[in-house]
Formats: C-alpha cells, sequence, structure tokens
C-alpha cells in the first residue's frame, strides 16, 4: 500500500502530465510508469523528451512498479473525494485507489515491460553545468524570437555555442529578428566535440515551466545518445546522432529530471548579419516606446503584420506612426521624446509585433536603437544590460 499527499500527487502529474500527448496512437504513450520505494516517482514521454518527477511517499517498505493508465481522470477523482491523502494498492494487473470514501478499482493496465526504452537522455557527457535561475530567465528572454515555421526545423529552437573563458552565447532568430544573450558558466566543464547545440522549443517550454519557481541551480548535462542495439548494417561506426540533454532540479520537496533530444540541424551563421556601419543612434524610453508602437498598431486589421513606422521629427523627438483604411487612407501618429544623432527626415519601418517583443525583453528604462538606413537592420541595446542583444530586420512601409 502506498501512502502520498494529494497536494503533492497532482503537482507531480501534471509537470509530467504536460508532455504527455493528449491524443496517441500508441496507448502506452497516453500512460505514465509508476515506481514507488520511499519516494513515488512517476515519468512520462513523447518519445522526443522524458520527464520524470519524485515526490514523498510512504510505501512501507514496499518496492512497486506500475502504469499509471488514467492520471487526469485520477487527479479530478481524488480532489472530489477530499482529504489529505489517498492510497494505491498495486495489484497484479492494476491497481486500487482509495481516498476518503472513494474506492476506485482500475482492473486492467499496460505491463511495465510495454514502456518504451528511454533513448534521450545522455550516455556519455560532454558538458556539465549549473544554471542558476537567472540564466533560465535569460534564456527565456529570448525565446520569443525563437520560429515556429516546420520548415526551417533548425531554427526551432535556441543556439547555444562557446565564446570564450566561461562565457556562453545563448541565440534565437526567425529570420526576421534575433535575439541573443551571453551568460557566464564558470562551473562549466566540457569536452565538446564541435557539435552544434540547438535545444527544441517545447522543451525549453516544459524547462520554463518546471523549473521557473527553483530556488536551487539546476544541473544541465549534455551529450551523446546511447546506440540503438540492432544488427550493424556496415563496418561504419555508428552515429549516435544529435547530442542528448539532460536537466535535473529540485522544486520545493518535488525532485524533477527531464531529458530530451537536440535538434540535429546547422544553425546559421548569425553573426553576417550583425551591422558593421551603424551611423546613428537613438535612445528611447522604453515604456513611452512601447505605449506608443501600441497605440497607432491599434488601428491596423492585420493581427499578423502591423506595419509602423519610426520617423524623426526634430532633434529630441521621435514620431510613430502607422496607416490604416476605413473609407479612406488614415494615418495614426504618437510624437515621443528621444535622444539622437540621425538626419532631419530619418525614417526606418518595421513589424509592430516583433519589435514589442523585443522591448519586452528590455529590462532597463531606456533601450538603444543603431540604425544606418531604412533598409538595413536595426540593433537594439538594454542600456542597463550589455549582454543581451537584438536585431531587427525592417520593413517597407
Amino acid at each position: 500500500m502506498i501512502e502520498i499527499k494529494v497536494k503533492d500527487f497532482t503537482k507531480a502529474a501534471r509537470t509530467v502530465g504536460a508532455v504527455i500527448e493528449r491524443r496517441n496512437t500508441i496507448p502506452v504513450l497516453g500512460t505514465m510508469r509508476a515506481r514507488a520505494n520511499g519516494r513515488l516517482e512517476l515519468t512520462g514521454t513523447d518519445l522526443d523528451s522524458v520527464v520524470t518527477a519524485s515526490i514523498p511517499c510512504d510505501s512501507q517498505g514496499e518496492h512497486a512498479e506500475f502504469i499509471l493508465s488514467d492520471h487526469r481522470a485520477l487527479m479530478s477523482a481524488i480532489g472530489a473525494a477530499g482529504g489529505e491523502t489517498f492510497k494505491i494498492d498495486v495489484k497484479d494487473k492494476g491497481y486500487i485507489t482509495h481516498a476518503g470514501q472513494l474506492r476506485r478499482d482500475t482492473k486492467h493496465t499496460p505491463p511495465v515491460d510495454d514502456w518504451p526504452v528511454d533513448h534521450s537522455t545522455p550516455n556519455d557527457v560532454t558538458f556539465t553545468a549549473c544554471l542558476p535561475a537567472s540564466a533560465l530567465r535569460e534564456l527565456e528572454r529570448i525565446s520569443a524570437a525563437i520560429s515556429t515555421e516546420e520548415t526551417r526545423y533548425y531554427l526551432n529552437g535556441i543556439h547555444m555555442k562557446k565564446l570564450d573563458g566561461w562565457t556562453y552565447r545563448f541565440a534565437a532568430t526567425d529570420g526576421h529578428r534575433l535575439m541573443l544573450v551571453d551568460i557566464q558558466l564558470p562551473d562549466a566543464i566540457e569536452t565538446f566535440d564541435g557539435r552544434e547545440v540547438i535545444f527544441p522549443r517545447k522543451f525549453l517550454a516544459q524547462i520554463f515551466a518546471n523549473f521557473r519557481k527553483s530556488y536551487r541551480p539546476v544541473v544541465l548535462n549534455i551529450g551523446t545518445g546511447a546506440v540503438v542495439n540492432s544488427p550493424p548494417r556496415s563496418t561504419a561506426p555508428t552515429s549516435t546522432g544529435a547530442p542528448r540533454v539532460s536537466l535535473s532540479g529540485t522544486v520545493g520537496n518535488m525532485d524533477i529530471v527531464m531529458s530530451g533530444k537536440t535538434i540535429d540541424g546547422k544553425y546559421p551563421d548569425y553573426a553576417r548579419v550583425f551591422p558593421t556601419d551603424v551611423r546613428y543612434q537613438a535612445i528611447v524610453n522604453v515604456a513611452k516606446l512601447r505605449q506608443a508602437i501600441l497605440a497607432v498598431s491599434a488601428s491596423v486589421y492585420s493581427s499578423i503584420t502591423k506595419p509602423v513606422r519610426l520617423e524623426v521629427t526634430s532633434p529630441d523627438g521621435l514620431r510613430v506612426s502607422a496607416s490604416f483604411d476605413i473609407d479612406v487612407a488614415s494615418t495614426s501618429t504618437f510624437d515621443v521624446e528621444c535622444k539622437h544623432n540621425c538626419p532631419d527626415g530619418f525614417y526606418i519601418g518595421f513589424n509592430a509585433n516583433y519589435l514589442l517583443d523585443m522591448l519586452a525583453a528590455i529590462r532597463g528604462d531606456e533601450v538603444r536603437l543603431g540604425l544606418t538606413d531604412a533598409s538595413s537592420p536595426m540593433t537594439i541595446h538594454d542600456t542597463s544590460d550589455t549582454a543581451f542583444m537584438a536585431i531587427q530586420m525592417p520593413m517597407r512601409v
């Protein structure tokens, strides 16, 4: 008999359940593997990622391993039954749940042997480091620039590479905008083999959701995956594919281990789009510029592309404008204060939604814009944080 606190179980089941697809053609992928031996360990997978959550339980010295086939219904049932704890009595082919006056008998579950073998956990670790909460916030900060276009799958994540010493650069781009941040990992131990590491978008979303409230550093491991045991097709060495990644940490009394595959692809050389001849600079208050963009773009009907124009109108002023059509062509303008060295009449156009995402990543009160002409990329710097940088491609307005 396994006794568990309802609050702990609900928290663990939601954490693990986030990786499980609601619709599966393979029934066992919609379940969780459960192990109890002093702690209850729940594991879920979508074959690309594996999430394991471990919580305290009273198993009375008994070791049990079974398949939890209906975790969502079980959470609803024990929540409605009331009480702080519930019990699971594991049988040969199923289990019985006791919660208050509720007795829930699950008569048949898939065999534990049907659970898929985990090939996502790094086997030979080539990189390990501790990521503090501040580092995870930096990654979440640039995640808005991750591409959602499936045809360029190699852009569907955050790219990591070493700069020098213990400084590592993380970058995200969708081809229209680029965000990058430099993070120092002084305790990193690496034996990298030169391959790129691209963390997938879905895996990153789970990291942010699971470890956002962690007060302890999260351990990051990168390495090669296990070689599948199959008859050799040639005498050439067996390839292990893209690197695997795992993160482990503690949130409250719950231990979480996440592992998954990285994106197997070549990330573009984004350094080539860095402007080399930035001629002008403009420093604007972030809140005022955001207010101006929201105000003028509210009249533009398209929710995907909202063109706005930034134009220098005076030695200390910047005009944000957008055109829209109701019965006749109309224009909306908003003037903000700005320190700049741009020539009179200078203007440049951008997608308002992209520009708002950039401003959301700025943590200081002011943003510094690097400008060249109406057809060149604009650099975006946080005046209070030199580790962050962004580049926005212009559009014709």
